[in-house]
């Protein structure tokens, strides 16, 4: 697994903490709870404004000659997520920065403002099917939570 995942090290939380829940491997997604902790820190008071950022490298070949061997990357490099042509996922490295204010500090601060976050939550997947297939009832308890923290109804 290691070689086909790159041995990625965030991923070997996952796995050292499905050992501890019985061998099944458990979601941890450390961009959104980044986020999490940051809104609850802002709504407590700790902080003023809030950096939330995540990076994904590819630094070693292994990877995709693993998942090239699977079939599981598209011929083309695309996603085509949803979409009958749907032949694979095409891999990247990226990193994203958010800068965090409450809405009246950034108003205050004429800040231009790109959207607005209204409620959160994070919870523990639990045991799944495996890495890519999510604990079904653990996802819709955390969106509900979200709703909820957001002021809004499910319906």
């Amino acid at each position: 697994m290691g070689a086909l995942l790159g041995d990625a090290p965030a991923l070997h939380h996952h796995h050292a903490v499905g050992m501890l829940d019985g061998g099944e491997p458990v979601r941890n997604d450390q961009g959104r709870a980044a986020l999490h902790q940051a809104l609850q820190s802002l709504r407590a008071g700790e902080c003023d404004l809030a950096l939330v950022a995540g990076v994904n490298l590819m630094l070693t070949p292994e990877p995709f000659v693993a998942f090239s061997q699977l079939d599981a990357l598209a011929p083309d490099g695309r996603c085509k997520t949803f979409d009958a042509r749907a032949d694979g996922y095409g891999r990247g490295e990226g990193c994203g920065v958010l800068v965090l204010k409450r809405e009246a500090d950034a108003l205050k601060a004429a800040d231009d403002i790109l959207a607005l976050v209204c409620g959160s939550a994070v919870n523990q997947d639990g045991r799944s099917n495996g890495l890519t297939a999510p604990n079904g009832l653990a996802q819709q308890q955390v969106i509900r939570q979200a709703l909820q923290a957001a002021g809004v109804s499910p319906v």
